[in-house]
């Protein structure tokens, strides 16, 4: 008998199908001891398992000199203690075919617990599990939404803490485990929470429930830092535009000295370079040049469109401030070459490792795990990224970023990733159904958010303050100063003291 429900284990967590609401009718020995039986492990996992057991054989009448009767056994299951006691169901005659009873052999035992304990593993982590101060009690969307289908099964909530002990965990492929996911996987809890993603290396080893929210990954990044004034002439046009514009007068400057050299003309370099820079400083060009006419009308139509063009991007880079090493998008993410870090790696960074794309590779290799203490730590110097998460539509924040530091930080605009949000339990559990009926209905009343926007109002006062003027909420206007001048007046002051030297000297000359 213990070889047949080892096999029927083995079968079940290596089977793709759901098998959430299975049924089982094992025949068992005349003389078999049936406590036994059900005391098995895999007794406490099924809930519709029937154990026929067949009595000696009688002797009726001569036309029928012998009959069995099989005596149906199953198990309680549900209540505070005794879950796995058999009790007799029902019996049957193979005299008449018929039952003693007539029960329903298969009743839904799912459907009231009788206060039966589930054990739920979990760790704080904002918004789902989070702790109320001074009361030692649990609060959050997880807690919330796992107590609301507890009380509709009935059952008995019992948290089991991994805050130091494993985190969310892993499965290695080795077969060992650690966290959460390792205590579900060896059947030392009965349901994850606290934000696991639903994807599919979860699903390989575990039976994940219906989405209750979607998880948008992003990073919390150092604030760009302001860009000099003095650099603000160089913002109105991109460092590629610039090149451009270098090498096309480096063209001109050589098509104008293939021409000097055709007419036998002996030119230095700066002569050769002042017929092409007279245009951009308004100056006439000599009349022994104008057989240049056609290459300098070409220089001339080029100045003026490169002339508008900077004025109005000189108009732009000054009247709006502007920053360097801004990290909006994931582009600008994967080249940066910033370290990030976080509690624990995801799965989904398996992606980025596997990609066919070194940029994604080289930004996975960039991750760490680290504890909190040491996040903490590392936040201070404001030169690291962290992961974060929004859950509908706003950031969670860990609460490793103190408000000390966390106006040197901003949230990208774009997601590193999104993934749905489930709860983890053992593969194939019976209790699936049920979690998935109930969280249904949660989701479509529109309840859960409302927890979530709860739970976001637990944050510190300043960090909430603060992502909402990032998120335009509270932004302030920016006044425009002088300071963001400095760079074109200062050029421009600076080219008028020049000419009026070089005028002077020229009077005195």
């Amino acid at each position: 008998m213990f070889h047949i429900n080892k096999a029927l284990v083995k079968k079940i967590r290596t089977q793709s199908d759901v098998l959430s609401q299975r049924k089982y009718i094992l025949l068992a020995p005349s003389g078999s001891n049936i406590s036994q039986i059900f005391q098995r492990k895999a007794m406490n996992f099924v809930s519709n398992v029937l154990v026929i057991e067949s009595q000696p054989q009688r002797k009726i009448t001569k036309n029928k000199p012998f009959h069995t009767i099989f005596r149906i056994w199953t198990h309680q299951f549900v209540g505070l203690k005794d879950n796995n006691k058999p009790y007799l169901l029902d019996q049957w005659f193979s005299a008449n075919s018929s039952f003693l009873h007539g029960k329903e052999l298969f009743c839904d035992k799912l459907k009231n617990l009788h206060r039966k304990t589930l054990r739920i593993g979990c760790l704080i982590a904002r918004p789902y599990v989070m702790e109320v101060q001074d009361s030692g009690k649990m609060t959050g969307l997880d807690i919330k939404l796992i107590t609301t289908i507890l009380e509709k099964l009935n059952a008995t909530l019992e948290i089991v803490s991994f805050q130091k002990n494993g985190l969310w965990g892993h499965i290695f492929p080795n077969g060992t485990s650690d966290g959460i996911k390792g205590a579900i996987y060896q059947d030392s809890v009965d349901v994850g929470i606290a934000g696991f993603y639903s994807n599919q290396e979860t699903t390989q080893h575990f039976a994940v429930s219906v989405a209750y929210a979607l998880g948008e990954i992003t990073c919390l990044v150092p604030k760009p830092i302001l860009a000099s004034p003095w650099m603000s002439p160089y913002y109105a046009f991109s460092s590629k535009s610039w090149l451009l514009l270098v090498i096309t007068y480096t063209v001109l400057a050589l098509m104008v000295y293939k021409i000097y050299m055709y007419q036998n003309e002996k030119k230095s370099k700066i002569e050769i370079c002042a017929v092409i820079v007279k245009p951009l400083i308004s100056q006439p060009i000599a009349k022994k040049d104008y057989y240049y006419r056609p290459l300098m009308s070409l220089v001339l139509v080029a100045t003026i469109a490169l002339t508008v063009a900077y004025n109005a991007g000189s108009a732009s880079a000054m009247a709006k401030p502007l920053h360097e090493n801004s990290i909006k998008t994931v582009m600008d993410f994967l080249n940066s070459n910033i370290p990030w870090f976080s509690m624990q790696a995801a799965e989904w960074l398996l992606t980025w490792k596997n990609d066919s794309q070194e940029i994604y590779r080289r930004a996975a290799r960039r991750h760490y795990e680290k504890r909190p203490e040491e996040l903490r730590e590392l936040s201070k110097d404001g030169r690291h990224a962290f992961k974060i998460e929004k859950v509908h539509g706003r950031h969670n924040i860990d609460p490793y970023i103190k408000p000390d530091i966390i106006e040197y930080y901003q949230p990208m605009k774009e997601n590193l990733h999104t993934e749905y949000i489930a709860f983890l339990l053992r593969k194939h559990s019976i209790y699936l159904h049920m979690f998935n009926s109930v969280t249904n209905r949660l989701m479509q009343s529109g309840i859960t958010k409302y927890w979530a926007q709860e739970t976001f109002d637990h944050e510190e006062f300043h960090i909430r303050k603060y992502l909402q003027t990032l998120n335009g909420n509270l932004r302030e206007v920016v006044i425009l100063k002088m300071s963001h001048f400095l760079g074109a007046f200062s050029i421009y002051l600076i080219g008028n003291f020049i000419a009026l030297i070089i005028f002077i000297l020229e009077i005195f000359k």
